[in-house]
């Protein structure tokens, strides 16, 4: 069964909460220049990531109603499901089409990239962003050089890392990052997800919330209702996992 990736998905469940606090910064000014969506592999954490992105690129382009949604018509929408949006740069492990999988990490080269792409002017004339998905994958030459670009960002530039096991992180790179923690979402809103991207009718869409099981995809995670900088927080949502096909 396969889902929406994550940068297409225009529907998501479970952070009414969570996004208007985020709309609320972004509108106020407030929003930082790191920020870290942590929790378990699975959980929306690179959706959250890429609502937000859109945000940033094009604050006018939100729904007026508040959150982080935009028309799937619009045209940065459709340039960031393309790949194509000029202003966001994404940071993943390559993939190798001779061996035919993706590299074991993040390289240096990737994030000199990043931060060489930070430096420029905005194509649009508003905001760069940079998400690094998964930031837990960084080697270390790449972390200490995305640390640099923390420590010094241009102005009018944000970077987003996604993080599925943060305690890996470099203790500088977290402390330079507010913090988004995820929690499991409850079997009713992991359902009503399956049924609109997948089709399938509520009882089966129950069913599978409920028992699905896997590791590369989890059904099972949210968002805790609070933005908190990471120092703060110590602790982080338990998995409590059941997968199967949700894109993180």
């Amino acid at each position: 069964m396969e889902l929406t990736p994550p940068h297409e998905r225009e529907r998501t469940v479970g952070r009414a909460e969570i996004e208007a606090d985020l709309r609320s910064a972004l509108e106020a000014g407030r929003l930082s220049n790191g920020w870290m969506v942590a929790g378990p592999k699975g959980a929306g954490k690179a959706t959250l990531a890429y609502r937000l992105a859109r945000g940033i690129l094009d604050p006018g382009g939100l729904a007026s109603e508040g959150g982080l949604f935009m028309d799937p018509k619009a045209r940065t929408f459709r340039l960031v499901a393309a790949r194509g949006h000029p202003d966001l740069f994404v940071a993943e492990k390559s993939f190798d089409d001779k061996n035919e999988r993706y590299a074991t990490e993040i390289t240096v080269e990737t994030i000199r990239e990043l931060s060489s792409f930070l430096s420029k002017t905005a194509a649009f004339g508003g905001w760069r962003v940079a998400i690094v998905d998964a930031a837990d994958e960084l080697n270390r030459n790449a972390a200490n050089a995305l640390l640099k670009s923390l420590e010094e960002p241009p102005q009018r530039t944000l970077v987003l890392l996604v993080a599925n096991e943060p305690g890996r992180l470099l203790p500088t790179i977290r402390s330079r990052c507010r913090r988004i923690d995820l929690k499991p979402l409850p079997d009713a809103e992991i359902a009503s997800l399956l049924s609109a991207e997948a089709g399938l009718d509520p009882a089966g869409a129950a069913a599978i919330a409920s028992v699905s099981t896997g590791d590369r995809m989890r059904l099972r995670g949210g968002m805790t209702s609070g933005i908190v900088p990471d120092q703060c927080r110590a602790r982080q949502g338990a998995s409590n996992d059941a997968g199967a096909a949700l894109p993180c």
